[in-house]
């Protein structure tokens, strides 16, 4: 049961970790959505897998969390699929033509970006922008090394 306890945490962790990400102008909105999903969600597993609902007479406690257990797992695995077009996903790569200002300033017209709304969310953009900056520091050590290798081989050559 620790052990499980312990996955459940982290399912739960990933869950609320991509929160922040969704929207910046509609964060307390998401946090909310996604709160009040959780507890329906448990009164629904609830409903299912233990006594006292019409579709689990039979069901043993032992299978309730079990099954109960199953669903975590594949409900967990949905976040595999959540694509940001700035960052990509699991399965599919980052969009190079969008940038992290694109995808949180497109939440904002021309009126509210004129009148200085969008700074929060202009503030979050450059900071998430600032810290993915790995994949590009090994592109441009790549690049950095490959140049060097190319000046190395002319003189050795003479």
């Amino acid at each position: 049961m620790i052990i499980f306890s312990i996955f459940c945490q982290q399912a739960c962790g990933a869950t609320l970790g991509v929160v922040p990400f969704i929207s910046r102008r509609a964060y307390g909105v998401v946090s909310g959505l996604v709160g009040a999903g959780g507890n329906v969600g448990a009164v629904v597993t609830q409903t299912i897998f233990f006594q006292g609902s019409k579709t689990s007479p039979d069901m043993t406690k032992q299978d309730g969390l079990i099954w109960m257990g199953v669903m975590i797992m594949g409900i967990t695995f949905l976040i595999c699929f959540i694509h940001f077009p700035m960052w990509g996903s699991m399965f599919f790569p980052a969009n190079p033509d969008v940038s992290e200002e694109d995808y949180y300033l497109g939440e904002w017209n021309a009126n509210e970006v004129a009148q200085g709304l969008h700074t929060p969310s202009l503030r979050f953009a450059m900071e998430s922008k600032s810290n993915r900056g790995s994949q590009r520091g090994v592109k441009a050590k790549a690049e950095a090394a490959a140049a060097n290798d190319a000046e190395v081989k002319p003189a050795a050559a003479q």
